[in-house]
């Protein structure tokens, strides 16, 4: 395992940018601007040394924290009081910035969040009493569970509010060892700079990261195919090697301003991170992304309570993103230009396309091709007609 972003970055550039080297366009030479940009190492001394101004800007009212978590089983007994209590005893922020989205834990996680005096939104009831109306309007089947469909509740919540947020910091629930991983505060060491990105991002090197250079690796044959439209292509000139230069592009821990949330349409499960990244990549002008390189290792929860249920969870998780990261390179429209019309019609598109397969058999013994869970693409919340916005913030309301 690899302890410093270093080397991935570099593996990752070495062998993914071959193709575009020799290129020469104003698109390939804002890409490659931007790909030797935006990754800051700040180390210790430097945060203690603006720790007053780092805490100053995360505690302003205008920043508001959207923790999502799904906890269903009792023995995690430490969430999510690992992120809370950090955010609210180490970082100081107030309870009423943080707004944790739920979708359907336990009765203890539920309670211990509630005992910190930030507030909970039922999210998982919430999705399930969403409007038939909405649905067919942008081709979703019934909504149940998903990380996306998570942040667009909490998304929409903030806009609902009389004062909405100017950034948003994102944060998963089960983060453990925070008196080290001090994410918060590397992420808002760029927003500190004189010009702040779009977005920031906590950039390590982790159990993600090997997985995700595979998928930009297959960009490169993708993007010599014949087959490829031509206006696909030239997008793919630009897109892809500034892709190729994020260190860890599902990082959870990231902060990002409300207008951007409030523009990008999001998927509906674990491609939330891929969607703001390319979104954003694709509005460089307005900022794009600032990667932080946080040398502290990341601990959550793990994902399985085993390793055959782990290598099975994370599987279908890495191939569902996968799936979905080629479904938007590949479309002839940049995501940060669909409509609701493109969503509507993207959705009916992956309706139709059969589910992708594990790479490898997905539990020990007999070889199971469990289908990856099933990504769908959800509205911008700025583009949700009066009627709509309502209707949804009202099942907020009362989930609240």
């Amino acid at each position: 395992m690899r302890s410093r972003g270093d080397p991935i970055e570099h593996s990752t550039s070495e062998r993914s940018l071959r193709a575009w080297r020799g290129a020469s366009s104003p698109a390939v030479e804002q890409a490659r601007r931007q790909a030797s940009d935006g990754v800051h190492r700040p180390d210790v001394a430097d945060l203690r040394r603006e720790r007053a101004a780092l805490d100053g800007l995360l505690r302003r009212p205008d920043v508001r924290y959207l923790v999502p978590m799904y906890e269903p089983e009792e023995p995690a007994a430490e969430v999510p009081l690992g992120t809370l209590n950090y955010l609210l005893d180490d970082v100081g922020v107030r309870p009423a910035q943080v707004l944790i989205l739920d979708q359907g834990s336990a009765r203890g996680p539920r309670e211990r969040a509630s005992s910190t005096g930030v507030a909970v939104l039922d999210t998982w009831g919430a999705a399930r009493r969403v409007p038939a109306a909405f649905l067919d309007r942008f081709g979703l089947p019934a909504l149940g569970r998903g990380k996306g469909l998570n942040l667009f509740l909490g998304i929409l919540a903030l806009a609902e509010e009389p004062d909405p947020p100017t950034w948003v910091v994102l944060a998963d629930a089960d983060l453990r060892d925070l008196a080290t991983y001090d994410f918060a505060r590397y992420l808002a060491w760029p927003l500190a700079r004189p010009t702040a990105p779009a977005m920031s991002v906590a950039t390590h090197v982790g159990r993600n990261n090997e997985v995700v250079s595979a998928v930009r690796f297959a960009l490169e044959a993708i993007e010599h195919s014949p087959s490829v439209a031509p206006a696909t292509r030239e997008r793919l000139s630009w897109l892809w090697p500034a892709l190729c230069r994020q260190v860890h592009m599902l990082a959870g821990e990231r902060i990002v301003s409300f207008d951007a949330l409030l523009q990008t349409p999001l998927s509906t499960g674990y491609g939330v991170e891929t969607c703001l990244t390319v979104a954003t990549l694709e509005r460089a002008s307005h900022g794009g992304i600032a990667q932080v390189l946080n040398p502290a290792d990341r601990h959550d929860i793990p994902n399985g309570r085993g390793l055959g249920e782990l290598i099975h969870n994370e599987q279908r998780m890495m191939n569902s993103i996968a799936r979905l990261l080629l479904f938007l390179v590949l479309h002839e429209r940049p995501l940060a230009q669909w409509d609701p019309q493109t969503v509507r019609q993207a959705n009916h598109t992956l309706a139709r396309m059969l589910p992708g397969m594990p790479l490898l058999p997905s539990r020990p013994g007999p070889m199971d091709f469990t289908p990856v869970p099933e990504e769908r693409f959800l509205p911008a919340v700025a583009w949700l007609e009066p009627g709509e916005r309502a209707e949804l913030a009202a099942l907020l309301r009362r989930s609240a």
